[in-house]
């Protein structure tokens, strides 16, 4: 019987990660819509929670010093 159980897939992790991946998707799909929504002019960044205005600045910089490096 142990050797069943150690045998076992550890679904308890792998739940963890599904959940944890999962919860990494929403976020970067609720980033890109907030992003989407400022460049419409539909939000400003005033309207951003601090800590969601703080991602999208420094994805808006690290995605300016990407162009500044390709040219």
């Amino acid at each position: 019987q142990e050797r069943i159980l150690k045998d076992a897939p550890n679904t308890t992790s792998q739940k963890r990660l599904t959940t944890e991946e999962n919860y990494r998707l929403k976020l970067d799909e609720r980033i890109a819509e907030l992003m989407d929504k400022l460049d419409n002019n539909e939000i400003t960044l005033n309207d951003l929670t601090p800590e969601d205005r703080q991602v999208i600045i420094e994805i808006r910089m690290q995605n300016e010093s990407g162009n500044n490096i390709k040219n």
